[in-house]
């Protein structure tokens, strides 16, 4: 099924390995099968991106600012770094935290699949997202809309099970383009196989790879390079 052409599709053994022991550990919980392949190094600085000097990154999910010094502390370099974060809150300490870095522009917007208001939950610890019951109203747009000025050479997304049309309102930006992405595939359990299957069909020359970064459940990201 879709497991197993994700299998044969991954890069290498170590992205193999990194599934069976992700997906083998959400069945018995067994902690040992995360420690034994879990990689510090998150988005940035790891065996698949060990360096990186482009035009455009779009920050999906850029938080309180966090990947922004992860990636100029690695010596990351870019003419534009676009960092995209819909929590007001959140927004308000992205802000005041990227003042020293070079070229980055915030946007209080939500990757999406088209222009819309959504509904949005904002938790003050992280782990806010889309969905019907969300008490706040915030603008998503498409990454094909947001980025049509740009040329795009990195895209980074962790938005909390909101990849997928996000990755979907990238379309044109990913055929035309073919940017580096790193995308949390563990928000949800199908994530894991529609996410490396989606991306490989938007752009069948993408090597992908699969890396975890967390000592638990969390922090399972996929690595597409072309």
């Amino acid at each position: 099924g879709a497991i197993e052409r994700v299998f044969q599709m991954l890069q290498d053994e170590k992205s193999r390995k990194t599934l069976y022991n992700v997906l083998s550990y959400r069945i018995t919980l067994n902690r040992s099968l995360i420690q034994s392949v879990y990689d510090p190094n998150l988005y940035f600085g790891n065996d698949v991106l060990q360096s990186f000097s482009g035009n455009t990154v779009i920050d999906c999910g850029a938080y309180v600012g966090d990947t922004v010094k992860s990636f100029f502390d690695h010596g990351f370099s870019c003419k534009q770094y676009l960092a995209l974060e819909p929590s007001p809150a959140q927004f308000k300490e992205l802000n005041s935290s990227i003042k020293k870095y070079p070229n980055v522009q915030t946007l209080p917007i939500a990757a999406w699949d088209c222009k819309e208001t959504l509904n949005f939950t904002q938790n003050l610890g992280g782990g806010n997202h889309i969905g019907q019951n969300g008490s706040l109203s915030i603008q998503a747009d498409k990454i094909d809309d947001i980025t049509k000025d740009y040329k795009v050479d990195l895209i980074k997304m962790d938005i909390e099970g909101a990849e997928i049309p996000a990755l979907k309102g990238a379309n044109h930006v990913i055929q035309s383009d073919h940017p580096i992405i790193i995308a949390s595939i563990y928000h949800h359990l199908t994530d894991f196989w529609e996410i490396p299957l989606l991306i490989k069909k938007m752009h069948s020359n993408y090597k992908i790879y699969i890396r975890h970064h967390s000592l638990w459940g969390d922090d399972t990201v996929l690595y597409a390079v072309s």
